[in-house]
C-alpha cells in the first residue's frame, strides 16, 4: 500500500494596513519589509490532493499467483475565496450577499485484474512435450496449443466523479480544513448540503443563483 498527500495554499498578505479611530483601513507608512514577516495572511485558494495505491497479494498464495491485481484511488479538494466586489452585491431590500466561497471536489477509481496465463498453465503442468513420440502425443500437444493460445488476460475499470458547493461562507486556515466535512475534503460524494446549511454555512442571500 501507498498512499501520497499534497497540498497548497496561496494567500494574501496586508501587514501593511492598520485601522485609525474612524475604523477605516490605511497604510502604515513606518513598517519595514521585515514587520508581518511570520504573517500567514488571509488564504484566497487551496488545493490538496490525496492518492492511494493497493496491490492486492494474489503472488503470496502460490495457486492463484498468476493474478496480479491493483486499486488507485485519488481525492481532490479546491476551496476558492470569494470576490470582494461580488460581496458588495443588493437586493432589492438591501441585503447584502457579502463573501461567498466555493468548494469543489472529485474523486477518481481505477481497479486493474491482470492474468499472466502462461504462469497459470506451468502451475497447471500444461505444457508441450518437446519430442512426441507417437501420433498420441503429437494430438496432446496440439490440443495443449490450442488451450493455452490466451498467454495474457487484463481488465481494466475506473471512474471518475466531482461536486461543487458554491454560496460557502466558511474559510480555512493555513494548513487547510476538514469542513464541510471530513470525507469531502477527500473527495467523497456524499451529499453534505443540509449538514452545511444546518451549520449556517450556506448564505442565506435570498437572490444567490449559482450553477
Amino acid at each position: 500500500m501507498r498512499l501520497d498527500f499534497s497540498a497548497s495554499n496561496n494567500s494574501i498578505v496586508k501587514n501593511y494596513f492598520e485601522t485609525d479611530i474612524l475604523g477605516e483601513k490605511v497604510v502604515n507608512k513606518e513598517l519595514d519589509i521585515w514587520d508581518g514577516f511570520w504573517n500567514t495572511g488571509e488564504a484566497i485558494s487551496h488545493n490538496q490532493s490525496f492518492q492511494l495505491s493497493y496491490e492486492l497479494p494474489f503472488k503470496l498464495f502460490p495457486i492463484i499467483n498468476f493474478i496480479s491485481s491493483s486499486y488507485n484511488y485519488t481525492g481532490d479538494f479546491n476551496w476558492e475565496r470569494g470576490s470582494d466586489a461580488m460581496a458588495l452585491v443588493e437586493d432589492e431590500i438591501r441585503n447584502v450577499l457579502g463573501r461567498v466561497n466555493t468548494v469543489q471536489n472529485s474523486n477518481s477509481q481505477s481497479f486493474t485484474v491482470s492474468f499472466n496465463m502462461s504462469k497459470l498453465y506451468r502451475n497447471l503442468n500444461l505444457q508441450k512435450k518437446k519430442k512426441p513420440k507417437n501420433s498420441g502425443e503429437r494430438f496432446k500437444n496440439s490440443l495443449v496449443g490450442f488451450v493455452t493460445g490466451l498467454s495474457r488476460f487484463k481488465f481494466n475499470y475506473s471512474e471518475n466523479n466531482g461536486k461543487v458547493l458554491p454560496g460557502y461562507l466558511e474559510t480555512l486556515g493555513f494548513l487547510g480544513t476538514s469542513k464541510p466535512s471530513l470525507g469531502f475534503v477527500f473527495g467523497s460524494q456524499s451529499d453534505i448540503r443540509y449538514q452545511a446549511a444546518k451549520n449556517g454555512w450556506l448564505t442565506s442571500f435570498p437572490s444567490f443563483n449559482e450553477q
